[in-house]
């Protein structure tokens, strides 16, 4: 967790026009979306469930992911790699959870620092 908020540092200085103020307004509307008739979290729920069965079940790699847990064996035999796709299985869903709460947080950080002071 502290990792991250190292690379969540950097990435905002990349991103804004100096260091410290006001986010971008581009950045702002990101993140202020609000769909009409659905919250958000569940949207987003949806949206991710689509992608990742699209990618479970559609995809030649989604098969690999699919025996690391159903046969191990026969994936080491078939020249990949268990721990690679373990991690995968494991980081996919960590990236996921990392935009997300990004997304919840920018969403109580409106205001620039100098109104609230």
């Amino acid at each position: 967790m502290l990792g991250m908020s190292f690379v969540w540092q950097g990435l905002a200085i990349m991103v804004l026009p100096k260091p410290g103020g006001k986010a971008p307004d581009w950045l702002q509307a990101l993140t202020s979306f609000k769909p009409p008739f659905i919250p958000l979290p569940i949207l987003a729920a949806v949206i991710i469930a689509v992608v990742v069965h699209f990618g479970l079940m559609r995809t030649s790699y989604g098969a690999v992911l699919r025996g690391s847990g159903g046969n191990p064996a026969a994936l080491r035999r078939a020249g990949w790699s268990l721990l690679k796709t373990k991690v995968v299985l494991f980081a996919a869903p960590e990236v996921a959870e990392r935009v997300l709460a990004a997304r919840g947080a920018s969403a109580y950080v409106q205001q620039p620092l100098e109104a609230a002071a």
